[in-house]
C-alpha cells in the first residue's frame, strides 16, 4: 500500500493527449509607425477586373491617374511566398496579385492585414492562364511573363501603405472546401474547417522540389502548394483534423491553396474516417500492485507482442512492440526505421491504490531524436480509442537513453536506469502507464525497454 504520509499535498497534472499545447488562434497583425499618405482611391478593384476580363490573357498599360484601395492577405515570412504578392479588396469582393522583384516583404510595411493604396498608373493588368491565375498587375511584360516583376527601387512608388492595419478575422472568408473552387475567391484569404491531409504524416516539401499535398473533407479533395525554398520545407504535416489558412490560387484548371507559413494550419482534432488501432493482446488485463517484467517469459517474435497481460497497441503505421533477445537477454523492442510514419503504444495495467511506483531500463540504438514518452491514464478504455484518454505525460520524471554519449551509428553499451516515479496519492484504482513510441515526427531511433518494476 501507498505510504499515508507521502504527497499529503496533491499534485495536479496537466493533462496531454497527442497534440500538446495548441494556440488555436491566428495571428493579428501589428502595425508600425508611419505617416498617414494624403491619397484617395478613385477606382474600385473590381473596375480593373473588368477591364482585364475584355483583354484576358493580353497584357495592358494602365495609362490613367487612378488609385485603388487594397488589403495585403500574403505574406512571404515563410518563404511560400516569392516575389509576389496578395491582395484583397476592402470590401472583400475580389483578390488579385502583385509580382514584385523583391524578398522580405512582410518586413517593409506590407505584412498581412496592411491596408495599401496601389497607383495605377503604368502597371500592366492582365488575367494569366497559368500558375495563380486570377487579375495580377506588374511592369511590362517579358516574352516569358504575361506580367513582370517590378522592379525593387520602384514598387513602392506604386504600392503605398497606409496606418491601418485591419484584423485577418474582419477579411478571411471562410468556406469550405466545395466552395474553394471558384474564381471569384482567387488571391483572397480563405479559412477552411473540417480537413485533413489525405495522407498522414507527409511533410509540407522536400529540400529539393516544391510538393503538392491533398487537402481532404469527405470526398472533396484541393491542393496545398508548398515550396522547397519554405522555411517549414520538409517539416511532417499534422495527422489530426481542423481548419486551414491560406491564399486560394489556381494552375490551369486545378484550384490550389498556398500557406504563408506553417502556423496557418490548426489541426487539433483527431483524424475522421480513419481505420481504429488495431490492438493485440488485452484479453486478460491483470491490475496489481507490484511485479516485474523482465520479458523472459514470451517468445521473441517479429509479429507483435500479443501477451494477454498487457495491450500492444498500433496506432499509426503498421508496427508494434516486439520481444526481442540479445546476449541471452530479452527485452521489448520497438523501432520506426524503414517504416515510415509510425506510433505504438505498450500498456500497463497497474493497481494505482496498492502500487508506490514505477522504473525500468531504457537503451537505445542509431539515434536521430527521442521518440520515447510515458503517460499514465486512469479512464483510458482498454482497446478503446486511446485519443479519448486523459493522458498524463509523466516523461520529464525519468532519465532516458538519450543518445549518449554517441548512438548515431550503434547501440548503447549497456541499458540506462530511469530512476523511480512516485505515484501520486491522489492517483488510485485501476489505471494503466503506458509507453509510447512517437515516430510521427521523422525520429527512427530504436527503443528497447526492460525490467519494468511496479513497486
Amino acid at each position: 500500500m501507498k505510504n499515508k504520509i507521502k504527497n499529503i499535498f496533491a499534485i495536479l497534472f496537466t493533462s496531454a493527449v497527442f497534440f500538446g499545447c495548441v494556440n488555436d488562434s491566428f495571428e493579428t497583425p501589428t502595425n508600425a509607425e508611419c505617416v498617414a499618405p494624403n491619397l484617395v482611391k478613385t477606382k474600385e478593384v473590381t473596375d480593373i477586373y473588368n477591364l482585364a476580363n475584355i483583354t484576358g490573357n493580353t497584357s495592358v498599360k494602365y495609362t490613367a491617374d487612378d488609385i485603388i484601395e487594397a488589403i495585403v492577405t500574403s505574406s512571404d515570412e515563410g518563404g511560400n511566398f516569392f516575389k509576389t504578392m496578395s491582395f484583397m479588396s476592402v470590401d472583400g469582393t475580389r483578390g488579385f496579385s502583385m509580382s514584385i522583384d523583391d524578398y522580405s516583404l512582410y518586413t517593409k510595411k506590407l505584412q498581412p492585414g496592411k491596408k495599401v493604396f496601389i497607383k495605377l498608373k503604368d502597371l500592366y493588368y492582365s488575367l494569366p492562364t497559368g500558375f495563380a491565375r486570377g487579375l495580377v498587375l506588374g511592369a511590362k511584360p517579358t516574352s516569358v511573363q504575361n506580367v513582370d516583376r517590378i522592379p525593387a527601387l520602384d514598387y513602392g512608388k506604386s504600392i503605398i501603405p497606409t496606418c491601418t492595419v485591419v484584423d485577418e478575422e474582419t477579411i478571411v472568408k471562410k468556406i469550405t472546401l466545395t466552395q474553394a473552387s471558384n474564381d471569384a475567391l482567387l488571391n483572397s484569404l480563405v479559412e477552411i474547417d473540417n480537413v485533413q491531409f489525405q495522407s498522414d504524416c507527409g511533410t509540407y516539401s522536400k529540400k529539393d522540389f516544391d510538393t503538392s499535398l491533398k487537402l481532404v473533407s469527405g470526398s472533396n479533395t484541393l491542393d496545398l502548394r508548398t515550396s522547397r525554398f519554405a522555411n517549414f520545407a520538409g517539416e511532417f504535416t499534422p495527422s489530426g483534423n481542423g481548419k486551414i489558412r491560406g491564399i486560394l490560387t489556381k494552375y490551369g484548371n486545378g484550384y490550389q491553396l498556398v500557406l504563408r507559413n506553417s502556423r496557418d494550419v490548426k489541426f487539433i482534432n483527431p483524424r475522421v474516417g480513419v481505420i481504429p488501432p488495431v490492438a493485440l493482446g488485452g484479453s486478460s488485463l491483470q491490475y496489481l500492485g507490484l511485479f516485474t517484467e523482465n520479458f523472459e517469459t514470451f517468445a521473441v517474435t517479429s509479429t507483435g507482442f500479443t501477451t494477454p497481460k498487457y495491450i500492444n497497441l498500433n496506432v499509426v503505421g503498421n508496427r508494434y512492440w516486439d520481444v526481442k533477445s540479445f546476449s541471452n537477454n530479452e527485452y521489448l523492442q520497438m523501432s520506426a526505421f524503414n517504416a515510415g510514419c509510425t506510433k505504438a503504444h505498450f500498456i500497463i495495467p497497474v493497481d494505482m491504490t496498492a502500487a508506490n511506483g514505477i522504473s525500468f531500463k531504457s537503451k537505445d540504438g542509431y539515434f536521430d531524436g527521442q521518440p520515447l514518452k510515458i503517460y499514465y491514464s486512469t479512464d483510458l478504455i482498454p482497446n478503446g480509442n486511446i485519443n479519448q484518454a486523459t493522458l498524463v505525460n509523466i516523461t520529464d520524471k525519468f532519465t532516458l537513453a538519450n543518445g549518449l554519449p554517441t548512438t548515431a551509428t550503434s547501440y548503447a553499451t549497456s541499458f540506462t536506469n530511469s530512476g523511480t516515479y512516485a505515484i501520486p496519492a491522489s492517483v488510485t484504482g485501476n489505471g494503466y502507464f503506458i509507453f509510447e513510441y512517437d515516430g510521427t515526427n521523422g525520429a527512427t531511433t530504436t527503443i528497447q525497454l526492460d525490467d519494468i518494476v511496479i513497486n
